[in-house]
């Protein structure tokens, strides 16, 4: 399973690109029952191997961070069922996203992220699905934008809609939620649109350490550079990054 760095940002939000259809470096069987239950409702067999898949990249993401075995990570759901990390593990947030063979996690301390892809499909009736799901200043967009760009300002509104929600945490297709967040763009390159979102300020930087996954810095086109294994110690750093930037916003505002 290839996963690469996709961008970081200096509050400490990491995204990962994760080919869900590349063989898993972790035997699904060791994922919990309940994940495994969850997979096997799924009625078409692509559908289970890239949910185990996903699920499979998200532990060993966050295995990165948390100095664990991918299947030592504990996972529970939060009220309006969004998937956290058990009490006994360090304050790191994440959220999942997939669409067809590509997935993303995003990851941070300290605040609520969120995170959405979407493969880009033509012939849609992107004025009808924006009147349907974004908020009337999105649905303008769409409507106003030249028939043969609707399909990606569609899309392009959509993931940061959804990012925003997800962050939130009240659940897909939720209205878009009031609390103060920002959303920034992931770019994927044609053929899908992403967007991440997280709670108070979202500042992107570049990391250039020695290592070996590539990363393509967010919503810039240019070579990739390199970025460090994740390995102990990074879970605090996370946190104190946060706590710096906070500082850093505060004494501003």
């Amino acid at each position: 399973m290839a996963i690469h760095a996709t961008g970081a940002v200096s509050s400490g939000v990491h995204v990962w690109r994760v080919d869900l259809d590349a063989p898993p470096a972790l035997d699904p069987a060791a994922l919990p029952p309940a994940e495994r239950e969850r997979a096997a409702r799924l009625l078409l067999p692509l559908d289970r191997a890239r949910w185990l898949a996903g699920r499979v990249a998200l532990r060993r993401v966050l295995a990165r961070y948390l100095d664990e075995k991918p299947e030592r990570i504990e996972l529970v759901l939060e009220g309006r069922g969004k998937p956290v990390l058990a009490r006994r593990h360090p304050p790191i947030r994440f959220n999942l996203s997939h669409s067809g063979g590509l997935a993303l996690v995003a990851v941070t301390a300290g605040r609520e992220v969120g995170v959405d892809v979407e493969a880009k499909e033509s012939g849609r009736d992107f004025l009808r699905l924006a009147e349907l799901g974004l908020d009337a200043e999105a649905a303008t967009a769409v409507r106003d934008a030249p028939p043969e760009e609707r399909g990606d300002v569609f899309y392009a509104a959509w993931v940061r809609h959804e990012a925003a929600v997800k962050c939130a945490g009240s659940g897909l297709g939720s209205p878009a939620p009031k609390r103060p967040m920002s959303i920034r763009d992931v770019d994927l390159g044609e053929g899908h649109a992403a967007a991440v979102a997280v709670a108070d300020s979202l500042h992107v930087e570049d990391q250039n350490d020695a290592g070996a996954n590539a990363m393509l810095p967010l919503c810039q086109t240019r070579p990739p550079g390199k970025v460090a294994r994740l390995g102990a110690g990074k879970a605090l750093a996370l946190l104190s990054s946060v706590a710096a930037s906070s500082a850093h916003t505060s004494s501003q505002s």
